[in-house]
């Protein structure tokens, strides 16, 4: 990384420490973002519709005191930037800062700046622009949903959003933290929002053109809570994954962000990854209430909500209370459609909060223990879950259901390290099968994973890279108990919970990553390759035979496709291979070989809906097909569009 000590033209004090960047490589690339146009020109008018959205009254500048002083380090490795300090524990970042927002953020860029150079910021402002990119390619019709994504999803969302901070906090400026990120770093204030619109932008495209299935894929997170006869103590447990499609950028620094606000707020820490400030991911405040966020796809969106961003982050700040904490969640209708584990921890007190455009519902917890993932179940929002395939459906229920099932399995004895070995499961309940995917607990994009003991003040956060659970925990302190000038880093233990992956799984996570990230669809069946010669799970095949689709290489997509029709250990899996495999024979002509595909499909009574439709209509029209025409999720080792964004 090129570092270039310059002048801060914008902040008038004529003194700024700004890191410059060399010209992105091409994995990072920020052409074809949110705010290009087919020509794929500077994205001028999303840049001037930040300054003038996020600087009503005048742009937010560091001070002159800050932009001089030095970062410093001491003889144990911490680095200290005024009363701010960052170490590294074990692989975990350990970041203390504190001020007002825009001077806590300042503090987190310039002390992990290299970090965030590095790590998940650019890539995160490019998740909706990369799954657009997926799903229908670069050409006109992605420039025009780009567009569409950009003006007409996130740039509404950002100014309702601005409306709504300015309303509950007129005296602050609304995203002073991006500011402050941006003034440290030298990151562009877009690039900063669009990493924390991204996936909403993309939840929204996705419900606003589920037929078509243009836009993202769902995401994955599991939450729990046990208490009472669940554990083993009777104290409360909190597990966490945080399962986000940034394999090697949120997982490459792992951050845990205590901050103290001078500027009225409470005290509250975060478990997250260099350059993500906000806390609404994972997060918990000095009264003990901790929340974290779910995906749930939903056709009840709406680019006129709230950005969901803003709204975690508020309750941490000013919440002391359950009721504090719903009272915020209710008067706080996102765009898209999320789910919050909430838990008042000193009340006792648990539930999820399915949230969507238009309304928010409570599921409160029963017995003694709590369990959320990617599906609403309270009886007014259920009828809204988007069934994007039935491969989403049953993975969420899937987690839910294995998760129940190992509290159950610990017969009262849940311990902390139980609790990491729930979230380091790799077993798939419908199959009894220890798989790289899908229906597991531990993914291959679990990116971040955490386990809350609060009655003993700590916090287990896992290291290393994705499925991060399969790693060793490091005991922090929680903000409750967290002392900024007596931390002692000695103390900060680790646990080995013993969780193992699959033989295929590093390599199938490269192959993930070079068909989502980089487009490279040669690159991905390399890996792929390497993870079917070690690992026979029908998912590597599947995802294989697609990719090789991708790349036009269509024998080997035929050979893969046929392993896993014909396999038994995955119903879902071959079913999928079948449909595919018949469009691969309608596409070479051989329509009697094709028919038999799709009679096999349409005959397979848990194929689910869409898939069985989507044979009936490939059966009565062979159509050629086309190498973006079924749009790969390969961490659910699936497809999320069986067909091309036109039928």
């Amino acid at each position: 990384m090129q570092i270039v000590i310059a002048r801060n033209a914008e902040c008038g004090c004529g003194v700024g420490a700004a890191l410059r960047h060399r010209a992105p490589t091409p994995s990072r690339s920020l052409d074809g973002r949110l705010g290009f146009d087919a020509a794929r020109a500077r994205p001028v008018r999303w840049r001037v519709m930040v300054a003038f959205l996020f600087a009503r009254r005048a742009r937010v500048a560091p001070a002159l005191a800050l932009a001089r002083t030095p970062v410093t380090t001491d003889a144990d490795g911490t680095r200290r930037f005024g009363p701010a300090w960052v170490r590294e524990v074990h692989g975990i970042r350990v970041l203390h800062v504190t001020g007002d927002r825009y001077t806590m953020a300042y503090q987190h860029g310039r002390l992990l700046a290299e970090e965030i150079a590095d790590g998940s910021l650019y890539r995160a402002s490019r998740i909706a622009t990369d799954a657009i990119e997926g799903s229908v390619g670069k050409g006109a019709l992605g420039a025009a949903v780009k567009w569409y994504a950009s003006q007409r999803i996130a740039r509404r969302m950002m100014k309702t959003g601005v409306r709504h901070a300015r309303r509950i906090r007129p005296d602050q400026e609304p995203l002073a933290e991006a500011h402050g990120l941006s003034a440290a770093t030298g990151i562009d204030v877009d690039t900063i929002v669009r990493a924390a619109l991204g996936p909403e932008t993309a939840q929204v495209l996705l419900g606003r053109f589920s037929s078509l299935a243009v836009g993202s894929a769902p995401s994955q997170c599991t939450s729990f809570a046990a208490w009472g006869d669940a554990t083993a103590d009777g104290e409360l447990l909190i597990g966490r994954n945080t399962d986000y499609p940034l394999n090697g950028f949120f997982d490459r620094y792992p951050t845990v962000v205590y901050q103290t606000p001078t500027d009225g707020g409470h005290r509250f820490m975060t478990v997250t990854s260099a350059g993500f400030h906000n806390g609404g991911v994972c997060g918990f405040n000095e009264h003990g209430l901790y929340l974290a966020i779910h995906t749930v796809p939903t056709q009840r969106v709406s680019s006129t909500r709230l950005p969901v961003f803003l709204v975690g982050q508020h309750v941490l700040r000013t919440a002391r209370t359950f009721a504090e904490a719903e009272a915020i969640l209710v008067d706080s209708k996102p765009a898209a459609g999320w789910s919050y584990h909430v838990v008042s921890t000193r009340e006792r007190r648990t539930a999820t909060f399915e949230l969507c455009a238009d309304r928010v519902e409570r599921l409160d917890a029963t017995g003694s223990s709590h369990v959320t993932t990617n599906h609403w179940r309270t009886p007014a929002m259920a009828p809204h879950n988007l069934a994007v395939n039935a491969s989403v459906d049953e993975d969420t229920r899937a987690r839910m259901m294995r998760a129940e099932a190992l509290i159950a399995e610990a017969n009262g004895a849940l311990d902390a390290r139980g609790a990491m070995r729930i979230l380091g499961d790799k077993i798939d309940p419908y199959s009894g099968d220890k798989r790289v995917a899908p229906n597991t607990i531990a993914v291959s994009i679990t990116v971040s994973s955490s386990v809350w003991a609060p009655a003993q003040q700590r916090v287990h956060v896992a290291n290393g890279r994705a499925p991060v659970s399969l790693n060793a925990y490091v005991a922090l302190p929680t903000i409750d108990a967290f002392a900024p000038d007596a931390f002692d880093a000695a103390s900060c233990t680790t646990t080995d919970p013993g969780s193992t992956g699959t033989p295929g799984e590093q390599a199938f996570i490269a192959g993930k990553i070079a068909l989502d990230y980089e487009d490279d669809a040669e690159a991905a069946v390399a890996h792929l390759l390497e993870a079917r010669a070690v690992d026979d799970d029908p998912s590597i095949a599947l995802v294989l035979g697609l990719a090789a689709l991708r790349c036009d290489r269509r024998e080997l997509a035929v050979e893969a496709l046929e392993a896993a029709a014909n396999q038994r250990r995955d119903l879902r899996r071959r079913a999928i291979a079948s449909y595919v495999l018949g469009r691969c024979y309608a596409d070479r002509g051989a329509h009697d070989e094709a028919r038999a595909c799709f009679d096999a499909v349409t005959s397979d009574a848990d194929a689910g809906d869409k898939l069985v439709a989507a044979a009936a209509r490939a059966k009565r029209r062979h159509r050629r097909l086309g190498p973006r025409d079924i749009s790969p999720m390969a961490f659910l080792a699936d497809a999320y569009r069986y067909e091309g964004p036109f039928g």
